[in-house]
């Protein structure tokens, strides 16, 4: 049996019968993802279960690659309200939660004419339905409540291009992001530190100033 398989669940003998169990306790209790009358059908359980868990994982990776495209497109609401689905269901909340949840971000998407990336949502919408409850060994996007300087930084700038070139107004969720992290940065230290930074920069008192003495676009 692969080894990959057992740390997910395992097949033992409860009163007759072959229960495939969890491998890890949740809450407390092994999860019991059915009991069979011989040891064939539950193997067979057990690779479905395994099977489940590589469907997961490259559900998850899509969406992840989705929510990273939007992000660097400026379109960072969406991209958030997409990373919450996607931690949603990599912790086993309820999928039909999430499928609804979805379905609203492909409506934003198809209003901003981000089509390609909807129907790449819409796709996987039939797949997030079938999803079991399985463990999955995969690295989920981390909240974007702390972005770095440097990450906020960028995000401005690609919007005021969108901005200048039309793209979006004053009137937009984008805009009033833009103006918010710009007042942010214009603040002080109050973001963290990019990753390659040891230590605060010396030269200025704020992000904001410090990334155009730079010159970073």
């Amino acid at each position: 049996m692969n080894d990959s398989i057992t740390k997910i669940a395992k097949i033992v003998k409860r009163k007759g019968k072959w229960c495939v169990i969890g491998h890890k306790k949740t809450k407390g209790k092994y999860r019991n993802f059915g009991c069979y009358d011989s040891k064939e059908e539950a193997k067979k359980r057990l690779g479905q279960i395994y099977l489940f868990k590589l469907k997961k994982a490259e559900l998850l990776k899509t969406l992840i690659q989705v929510s990273d495209q939007l992000d660097k497109r400026g379109i960072i609401h969406i991209a958030d309200a997409l990373t919450g689905c996607i931690e949603s269901i990599a912790s086993e909340d309820s999928e039909n939660q999430s499928v609804i949840k979805l379905g609203k971000i492909i409506c934003l998407l198809k209003k901003k004419g981000e089509n390609e990336l909807a129907e790449a949502v819409d796709n996987l919408l039939p797949d997030v339905l079938k999803l079991e409850c399985v463990d999955c060994d995969i690295e989920i996007p981390k909240s974007r409540k702390r972005i770095s300087a440097l990450r906020a930084y960028n995000i401005v700038q690609t919007l005021h291009r969108k901005y200048v070139e039309g793209m979006i107004d004053e009137n937009c969720f984008e805009y009033s992001k833009m103006e918010e992290l710009r007042a942010m940065l214009k603040e002080g230290f109050s973001f963290p530190a990019p990753p390659s930074y040891n230590a605060l920069p010396e030269d200025v008192d704020n992000w904001w100033d410090h990334f155009l003495k730079r010159g970073d676009k």
